[in-house]
């Protein structure tokens, strides 16, 4: 039971360690797309630009910005969450009546939204280049620079 125990709170600490990595590539996920707004703004203030197709971009990067934000402060509040139930000692899971039930039920629930996490990332990390991209071919020749 021990050793099972102690199994689990390593993984908890696992968990806390990937769902860390996970906020700090949604973060500098968001970064990029903050860059492209910035990129978009100019391009906008062009009089030759498709105003219409700006706005467009516009509203599709802050929607994706909100999304990466999001996902950034869940992925910061499950691995705090992990980080806390590891720092418990092994004896509190023993002593306490359920405790090792509700550990199992974390465990659980940590693997799956550690994987969830970083599926949608590596989705979005792809949204993130093609929007980046768009908004990069949307410059002029002159603009580039």
């Amino acid at each position: 039971m021990f050793s099972d125990t102690a199994q689990r709170v390593l993984q908890l600490s696992d968990y806390a360690v990937r769902l860390a990595a996970a906020r700090d590539w949604s973060y500098a996920l968001a970064r990029e797309v903050e860059k492209s707004q910035a990129t978009l703004n100019g391009v906008a203030q062009d009089p030759a630009s498709d105003a219409a197709l700006c706005r467009y971009a516009a509203d599709a990067l802050e929607s994706l910005c909100e999304n990466l934000v999001r996902l950034c402060a869940l992925t910061d509040q499950a691995s705090a969450n992990a980080q806390a139930l590891a720092a418990l000692p092994l004896k509190f899971f023993s002593d306490n009546e359920g405790a090792a039930d509700d550990l199992e039920a974390a465990v659980l629930s940590l693997a799956e939204a550690t994987s969830t996490a970083e599926t949608q990332l590596a989705e979005l990390a792809q949204v993130v280049a093609e929007a980046c991209g768009a908004v990069n071919e949307m410059r002029r020749p002159a603009q580039i620079g």
